[in-house]
């Protein structure tokens, strides 16, 4: 996970507009930390509970839905609706 976190930064580092750099430790990111930290670790508890109680077939469907609680946790926690291409793809 904390591999995962730094590989994020580092792709955005990278990918952020010349005049415009990426901050990671600005104000309006910072301030979701605790609440994304909170979800993350319920997800991760969940996903213990269900390879606990569940067949293997059936976490695996519940894996593949992560990227609607992802979109469901955006949209909840930063007011951010995800564009028509992304509700496609997903």
């Amino acid at each position: 996970l904390l591999v995962e976190c730094w590989a994020t930064v580092l792709a955005l580092v990278l990918s952020a507009p010349a005049g415009k750099p990426y901050k990671p430790f600005s104000w309006p990111i910072l301030r979701h930390l605790p609440l994304v930290t909170l979800a993350k670790a319920m997800n991760m508890y969940l996903s213990f509970v269900a390879m606990k109680r569940t067949s293997l077939p059936v976490y695996n469907v519940l894996k593949r839905l992560q990227p609607v609680y992802a979109m469901v946790q955006d949209w909840l926690i930063r007011g951010s609706l995800a564009s028509g291409g992304e509700l496609l793809g997903v």
